[in-house]
């Protein structure tokens, strides 16, 4: 049961990359969205750094999310 939220987590990050890598713009805010439960994960995990990671993943997504252009 420890586990599960880590699962939960990990689930939702990997859906939102698919929908990067499937060339859904949405998916960078859905990316950035994700580090919303990582962070409180991190901090139930007393584990910083992991927060610090997730602040600057969220940043990298929101950037990539407003640079996104259409293939032309």
């Amino acid at each position: 049961m420890h586990q599960l939220p880590g699962f939960v987590v990990s689930v939702l990050a990997i859906s939102a990359i698919w929908a990067v890598g499937s060339k859904h713009r949405i998916g960078w805010l859905f990316a950035a969205s994700t580090e919303i439960p990582w962070a409180l994960y991190s901090i139930w995990l007393k584990q910083y750094g992991l927060l610090l990671a997730c602040v600057a993943w969220a940043g990298v997504y929101v950037r990539n999310y407003l640079r996104w252009r259409p293939h032309e």
